[in-house]
């Protein structure tokens, strides 16, 4: 499934050798690290000095069929966790750039394709939070990543070995102090995030507003017109004709917030042509709404009630009536 990447190098069998070669030196962390993810683990890896326990996935069994594999949005885990998904001057490569990485692993394809001869890559969206992430695809997906992430000058399984030892080993499994991040993992606070019908009207308006905005264009990389993503054009002009803009709820804030979940480091706090590269997937959208949602109901007990406030009472209303059609809740929460 790697043929193309190794087959382009200049010494194919010695890449091949030393692919196999990293594997297996970074096998039970690889393991370990998958484990952790797909548990949704966020407390740190206990026993973090001890080695790491014999790996579970080694290689000769195939587990695309185990009911607890790995979902998207523990590899969007990893990729913010270990700082691989970043956003610079020069280069922005939030989750989305490695969503399609691994929507297009070889690997995945020929097993969709194997179970299904009509499947379509086009017609499916690579940034579904609850895509199935079987161990292979993953480590096809980090490979294929660093050929991306790690800086020119390397064969391939030298980029491999950068990126379990510059990104993955120092940034995974490691507790995460980021209390508005926490606040998005409680079950309570999920079910209000995802109720099917909430979910319905924010996506809505989510794709409204991208595909409304003027210099909206289909990215040269996207895998199908179900690959959508929100810049911070996007959703600046949106909250700007919301006339959401207060003393409380202020540009910088938004602009803070954009940044903190996409990873992002070299926004301008306006309208901009620096910022169109920026990309946020739907479910990034959901969580800024999250963050948001206290500068307009500070009152609220908790986060979760500001939330279902925020966007019950005001944010769903208001982007409907800038929206064609009649968007409302079918019935309450």
């Amino acid at each position: 499934y790697l043929e193309d990447l190794i087959s382009a190098q200049a010494d194919p069998e010695h890449e091949r050798e030393g692919l196999r070669r990293v594997l297996y030196t970074h096998m039970d962390f690889l393991s370990a690290m998958y484990e952790y993810y797909r548990n949704d683990q966020a407390d740190g890896r206990e026993d973090a000095d001890e080695p790491f326990p014999a790996a579970l996935h080694t290689g000769h069994v195939e587990n695309d069929d185990d009911p607890d594999i790995m979902k998207l949005s523990g590899f969007w885990r990893i990729l913010k966790e270990s700082v691989i998904a970043s956003g610079g001057v020069k280069v922005k490569q939030p989750v989305a750039v490695f969503d399609r990485v691994h929507a297009l692993g070889q690997r995945r394809l020929a097993k969709l394709t194997s179970a299904d001869p009509n499947f379509d890559i086009s017609a499916s969206n690579p940034h579904h939070r609850e895509m199935p992430v079987p161990y292979y695809n993953l480590i096809e997906t980090l490979i294929r990543t660093a050929n991306i992430k790690v800086l020119a000058g390397h064969g391939i399984a030298d980029k491999f070995e950068s990126l379990i030892r510059e990104y993955l080993l120092p940034g995974t499994m490691h507790e995460n102090a980021d209390k508005e991040y926490l606040a998005t993992r409680d079950f309570r606070m999920q079910r209000a995030m995802f109720e099917e019908d909430g979910e319905r009207c924010l996506r809505k308006v989510f794709e409204y507003y991208i595909v409304s905005y003027k210099a909206t264009k289909l990215r040269s990389t996207s895998v199908g017109p179900q690959d959508t993503t929100m810049s911070f054009n996007h959703i600046f002009v949106m909250f700007e004709k919301l006339q959401a803009f207060d003393p409380n709820f202020s540009v910088k804030k938004l602009m803070e917030a954009y940044c903190k979940i996409t990873c992002d480091s070299d926004l301008l706090p306006q309208e901009h042509p620096n910022n169109q590269n920026s990309e946020m997937v739907f479910y990034e959208f959901v969580e800024i709404l999250v963050r948001l949602a206290p500068t307009k109901y500070p009152g609220k007990n908790s986060q979760m009630e500001a939330f279902v406030a925020f966007v019950d009472e005001w944010f769903i209303p208001a982007a409907s009536r800038l929206m064609p059609g009649k968007l409302e809740r079918v019935g309450p929460r």
